[in-house]
């Protein structure tokens, strides 16, 4: 496969702080043991700011996991070189805003801290909250790479059987790797198509735009991301672009429009199910 491992790691600071000191007043007045609850307080009030900082890192990792394929490392997913550029320009948006967002964040912490004091009153504690210097540091956004194993290209100062065992133990690992990749890029495509038989197949059933935003998604990144070869799931994925074009009113307005996009997600949500039957 033309790909690489790819991780994302995340980091925030969590703005919450188990108190045993108030676990202990709660236990007390219940008189309850210690062990029967704790107590974690809410480090700040509702910030606006804090909460979109919060949904920057969620986004990354949605997108992070829409643009690679599951892999049989923990932690490591694939990322194909067909997406290579594209992942790594949604990457970096991601992680600019992060970035400006954690400075307005960190020009604003000697306030923020202080609305924490007079909203947590008796529960505020000066230690619970990281010094503005130290406050960025608790955050990032980070994307490691790695080669993804190769047989053919390994080579040790090893005796000759011991090479060829090493390399066996590889060649497990590429099909391994190729097995769950391959799995994922079924699964990507069957699972907005499955909501879409599910939704549409009931005449009054309330779907969102974003059932139809979805698939439009997947359809536009799964080319990228396909190491299947397999004629047949590029064949089906044209089916599915295809009922992408609608849109989401119109589905709604017109029953006879909906009722065969329905009949023709279902023929193609069918197919892969019985295909998807028969992958380890």
């Amino acid at each position: 496969m033309d790909a690489l491992f790819a991780g994302l790691t995340l980091r925030a600071w969590t703005g919450r702080r188990h108190d045993k000191e108030i676990s202990r007043e709660v236990s007390m007045r219940h008189e309850a043991p210690e062990t029967a609850g704790r107590y974690t307080k809410r480090l700040l009030p509702e910030v606006e700011l804090y909460e979109n900082i919060r949904s920057v890192l969620n986004e990354a990792r949605t997108f992070h996991y829409r643009n690679t394929l599951a892999s049989h490392l923990d932690g490591w997913r694939i990322l194909t070189g067909a997406n290579f550029e594209a992942y790594s320009e949604g990457i970096r948006q991601r992680r600019n805003e992060l970035n400006g967002l954690v400075a307005e964040l960190v020009e604003s912490w000697p306030a923020l801290v202080e609305q924490a004091r007079k909203h947590l009153n008796g529960m505020f504690r000066e230690q619970d909250y990281p010094d503005a210097s130290d406050l960025a540091g608790r955050f990032g956004m980070e994307v490691r790479l790695l080669p993804l194993p190769n047989a053919e290209a390994f080579c040790a100062d090893m005796p000759v059987e011991q090479i060829g065992q090493a390399r066996e133990n590889i060649r497990r690992q590429e099909e391994e790797a190729r097995r769950a990749a391959i799995r994922d890029l079924w699964e990507k495509l069957y699972e907005p198509v499955f909501r879409m038989v599910e939704r549409l197949s009931r005449p009054e059933a309330i779907f969102r735009d974003s059932l139809v935003e979805n698939l439009r998604e997947i359809v536009e990144v799964l080319p990228r991301l396909d190491v299947s070869g397999d004629g047949r799931f590029a064949e089906l994925l044209d089916r599915v672009r295809a009922l992408s074009v609608h849109e989401p009113q119109r589905l709604r307005e017109d029953k006879a429009l909906r009722a065969d996009v329905a009949a023709r997600a279902a023929d193609i949500e069918a197919q892969m199910r019985a295909f998807m039957e028969g992958l380890s």
